[in-house]
């Protein structure tokens, strides 16, 4: 087992929470910055863990921080046999609260939602659709042989679920780990409602469903749909902005080669 896989924390250093992240976390620690996207990053990260001899890395985004015992418990389950990726079960800043205990996933429409059940699941390990990045471990070896990140489609956002989704097609499990938890500050990084989440939320929203086709020819309308709808809500920036980024996500996602 690697004991201590490398935590890759993905960020350009302007996150104030940054220090909070990385302040107890023992090495090797590698911070690699995103500027061609973090698919792209990440997937450097895993040629550097497979040059390196590592058999996993744990991601970590820049406005998270992992609990005690969490690196080691996603170490354990990573290092299972059949076990493609491992999240921990992802907690707002009052550490009680649950932020996401796994994703859902539901390719008409490409939406994917945050699990949040009322109380912190118990017991061992459970199969997921998908995790977020938030706090990831990846088996370096399985997660090359799918092809990594599709950095191409997904250079931020649902890069993590069309990874997943992938694991799971060649029959690897992805799980999550109740045992392993982590305090995330959400949309710290590209703030919420920012023009930028739009636009690679868009974007990889109707990506997902061009990358994963399934027999509905509606599903990107559907898409686009989901994603205007978010127009309705306040955002960090002004509304005719956000509307610009969606636009211009919306042309792109659909324009996105299928797989």
């Amino acid at each position: 087992m690697d004991a201590s896989p490398p935590v890759v924390v993905i960020t350009d250093g302007r996150q104030p929470l940054l220090r909070r992240a990385v302040a107890r976390v023992r090495p090797p620690l590698w911070l690699i910055a995103p500027e061609e996207g973090f698919a792209a990053a990440a997937n450097a990260a895993l040629e550097r863990a497979r040059r390196e001899g590592h058999a996993s890395i744990l991601l970590l985004n820049d406005d998270a921080v992992l609990l005690p015992g969490a690196r080691e418990a996603l170490a354990r389950e990573i290092s299972r046999p059949g076990v493609g990726a491992a999240g921990a079960l992802l907690l707002e800043e009052d550490g009680r609260t649950i932020q996401s205990a796994g994703l859902s996933v539901r390719l008409r429409g490409g939406r994917v939602r945050s699990l949040a059940p009322p109380a912190v699941p118990a017991g061992t390990a459970r199969a997921v659709a998908a995790l977020p990045a938030t706090a990831l471990a990846l088996r370096v070896d399985r997660a090359l042989a799918v092809g990594g990140f599709d950095a191409e489609r997904f250079p931020f956002y649902f890069e993590d679920v069309d990874l997943c989704l992938r694991l799971r097609d060649e029959g690897y499990r992805v799980v999550l780990v109740p045992s392993a938890r982590a305090i995330h500050r959400g949309g710290a990084t590209a703030g919420r409602g920012s023009a930028f989440a739009t636009y690679h939320a868009t974007r990889g929203q109707l990506a997902l469903c061009r990358a994963h086709p399934r027999p509905h020819p509606l599903s990107p309308l559907v898409a686009a749909a989901m994603s205007a709808a978010t127009l309705l809500r306040p955002g960090d920036a002004p509304r005719a902005e956000r509307t610009r980024a969606l636009i211009r996500g919306i042309r792109e996602g659909w324009g996105s080669p299928a797989r």
